[in-house]
């Protein structure tokens, strides 16, 4: 039998099986397998006297308690990011929207005001009929 073999049938042993006579044998003349072994088993014991251990109940309330705290922490940080992310795409829109909005479109007034000082013809009669007005209302 090869150590492979044998820590292969180490398996074994959990479920209460005991070795057969080659992986014995073999047990008995190699000191790396004698030594897995002997790990397994003491192992084993440790798991059967910890499972015959009693848990207190205090205990698994508080455990239980702390993991509830920390899942709904968790939800509140996820509730969070999410009204993070709402309230910036809420200003990106907002701000896209007014952008839209308040864009200066050429209107009635803005047509007059640019023939206006675009036209000096007309700018100076404007100007002058200004002057002429309060020059006459004296």
């Amino acid at each position: 039998m090869t150590c492979e073999q044998f820590k292969n049938n180490l398996v074994l042993l959990r479920n209460g099986e005991r070795l057969g006579n080659k992986a014995q044998l073999h047990l008995n003349n190699c000191a790396t397998c004698r030594a897995v072994y002997n790990s397994y088993i003491a192992f084993y014991k440790a798991l059967e006297i910890e499972k015959e251990t009693e848990v207190n109940p205090l205990m698994v309330d508080r455990v239980m308690t702390e993991l509830k705290k920390s899942h709904s922490l968790k939800d509140l940080i996820i509730i969070r990011k999410s009204f993070q992310i709402a309230a910036i795409i809420l200003a990106l829109l907002t701000g896209f929207w007014g952008a839209w909005l308040f864009d200066p479109k050429p209107g009635n007034s803005e047509l007059i005001l640019s023939d206006y000082f675009l036209n000096d013809q007309t700018a100076l009669e404007i100007e002058n009929s200004w002057l002429n007005f309060e020059l006459h209302e004296e």
